[in-house]
């Protein structure tokens, strides 16, 4: 469907063309789409001359010099088609035309037969109905106070009330779409729970938007035809509409679609975070780096957390993953009823194909426990996932963190940690975990190679400045109470 940009554009080029053109007379073929008589309607506008073409929401109105609006909505498919001649071949989706006394024919078509036409007296447009119920476009909204409850009134999703034309007008799939996405806002998100900021956000980035769009030409111009060469080039700038699979312009995670109200939606499942879900912190990082403390500090600060460690080390309490460990190792590393660690180790730095070989199996059982887990909390969360990019537990992270420790630094604390073994194995493993690799997809990285006070000093301020700018902030924390689905 046109929205404001495509109609804005096709406005202009009608004003352009029609402006003080002379209608002789007009056929209508398809009574449906008249609201009135047909008789009426040739009787009001032939033998008249247009004065001006404009706009509300997306409807165009076309005013003629008697004081009369010839109001056309284009719904799905409508199109005006220019001729320069009047006795050119008439498309079968031409169901009106307009012939002007230059010589010219202007044919509306469509092929669903959508489209519709009102009649009204110019100074009483605003009265009509379909004009009349329009909320305000994003360009008028000048007291943002009294505009916020008609969006935090509603339980429905932003997607949705953003689409309804009685809150706010001119606003379409696409344009819907790449607002909230710049607005970092969830589609899915209740009307209810949208802070002042984020309609601050989103009436700032509408009106960029649109206006980026109208200058453009909107995204996709199929709503004119005519001598001139017209394309939408904003479809070059799309961020999230019709971008499924792509990389996010912004983290590079996958743009994601979903249905909201029946329509077609896409956003960046890591940048508009879903409130129904938990806020995620994903903590990764070299073996002995100080993950752990990390992942404490942030659960002194009263936050859930989880060790993906700890998930594998109780799945291997269970008899049956000991079992399918033990057929996929092909030897024994089961000792006591226990996995022997050491005896696992020295297998899979024997071969790279057995780490991957391991990795193919545990890493699904592990996100299972994780989406799990993630399913039962509320609030903002924190994950320590050691090969959290390899295992694509990623996917589940609003927000990713990193400890880097130098070499050096790495090598003392793992003599520390096991003064009785050979290091080797740790080593190898600790180069195949190349999280470095994903440095461009980490919003913050600890250096950790000096004092204790100094790293926990510097997650503390980090953390007064990450739970200060969370999506949804206005002055108070975040958003603890979403609605499951």
């Amino acid at each position: 469907m046109p929205e404001l940009p495509e109609v804005e554009t096709v406005v202009r080029l009608l004003r352009k063309r029609l402006v003080s053109a002379r209608l002789l007379r007009s056929e209508w073929r398809v009574p449906s789409m008249v609201k009135g008589t047909i008789p009426f309607f040739k009787t009001t506008f032939e033998s008249h001359s247009i004065h001006d073409v404009t706009r509300r929401g997306k409807y165009i109105l076309i005013h003629f010099d008697h004081g009369w609006t010839l109001v056309s909505h284009l719904r799905m498919e409508g199109k005006y088609v220019e001729k320069n001649e009047a006795n050119l071949p008439i498309s079968k989706f031409a169901h009106v035309s307009f012939y002007f006394q230059d010589g010219r024919r202007f044919d509306y078509e469509d092929v669903r037969k959508f489209g519709t036409f009102e009649a009204v007296e110019t100074s009483r447009c605003e009265s009509l109905p379909s004009l009349r119920q329009l909320g305000p476009e994003p360009f008028d909204i000048h007291d943002r106070k009294a505009f916020y409850p008609r969006i935090q009134r509603s339980q429905r999703p932003i997607k949705s009330i953003l689409l309804d034309q009685t809150i706010i007008s001119g606003l379409g799939n696409i344009y819907v779409d790449e607002t909230l996405f710049m607005a970092c806002i969830h589609p899915l998100t209740p009307g209810s729970i949208v802070s002042d900021h984020q309609i601050d956000a989103i009436l700032d980035h509408s009106q960029r938007i649109l206006n980026d769009a109208i200058a453009d030409g909107g995204t996709r111009i199929r709503s004119y035809a005519s001598g001139e060469p017209i394309d939408g080039q904003f479809a070059l700038k799309i961020q999230a509409y019709q971008r499924t699979g792509q990389p996010c312009s912004r983290c590079q995670h996958r743009i994601a679609r979903i249905t909201v109200g029946g329509r077609g939606t896409h956003f960046c499942p890591r940048c508009q975070h879903d409130p129904h879900y938990p806020y995620v912190i994903g903590i990764t990082g070299s073996m002995a780096s100080g993950k752990t403390t990390l992942l404490n500090q942030l659960a002194s600060k009263g936050l859930a957390t989880l060790s993906a460690d700890a998930i594998v080390k109780k799945l291997y309490q269970k008899r049956t993953i000991q079992t399918e460990l033990q057929r996929l190792v092909g030897h024994d590393v089961i000792k006591d009823k226990k996995v022997d660690s050491q005896k696992l180790l020295t297998w899979l730095i024997h071969d790279g194909h057995h780490v991957k070989k391991l990795e193919a199996w545990l890493h699904p059982l592990v996100l299972k426990q994780i989406d799990t887990w993630l399913q039962k909390h509320i609030g903002v969360v924190a994950i320590e996932i050691p090969l959290l990019f390899q295992s694509d537990a990623d996917g589940y992270c609003d927000t990713i963190i990193a400890v880097e420790s130098s070499q050096a630094t790495l090598l003392d604390r793992l003599q520390k940690r096991y003064p009785m073994h050979d290091l080797e194995p740790y080593l190898l493993l600790n180069e195949r975990n190349d999280w470095f690799k994903y440095r461009p997809f980490i919003d913050h990285v600890f250096e950790n190679n000096g004092r204790l006070k100094d790293f926990l000093a510097s997650i503390h301020q980090w953390y007064q400045d990450f739970i200060t700018a969370l999506p949804g902030q206005d002055s108070g924390g975040f958003q603890t109470t979403p609605v499951r689905k």
